[in-house]
């Protein structure tokens, strides 16, 4: 991750990478929730949230953290190609225990 991807907690990398930076260094829950349009919820709740574009070539989302998987082996969603907005949203950073992320991809519109 670049330094500007680092201090957002986000890096989007063509064709349907996201990378998230996290503050713990082992495996974190994340939910990942593809719906039809910009979520309304309340945002407050949330220690970061970070918003970017997303362009998907093929029909498969992958998500990697900070140490990075092997691609081949990192975790997969099927979305399909597309325009998205992502929206990660951080919960309880600092706490080994109730660390935990929600990733929200929503179809962009120009």
């Amino acid at each position: 991750m670049n330094q500007a991807a680092m201090a957002r907690r986000l890096a989007v990398d063509p064709p349907g990478l996201i990378g998230v930076l996290t503050d713990s260094e082992f495996d974190v829950p994340v939910t990942v929730r593809v719906v039809a349009r910009r979520p309304r919820e309340a945002l407050e709740t949330w220690d970061h949230v970070v918003e970017a574009s997303l362009e998907l070539t093929g029909d498969f989302l992958t998500i990697d953290g900070p140490t990075g998987y092997d691609l081949e082996d990192a975790p997969r969603m099927k979305v399909g190609p597309g325009t998205y907005r992502v929206r990660v949203s951080s919960a309880n950073l600092g706490s080994a225990d109730d660390e935990h992320y929600e990733v929200v991809l929503w179809p962009e519109t120009p």
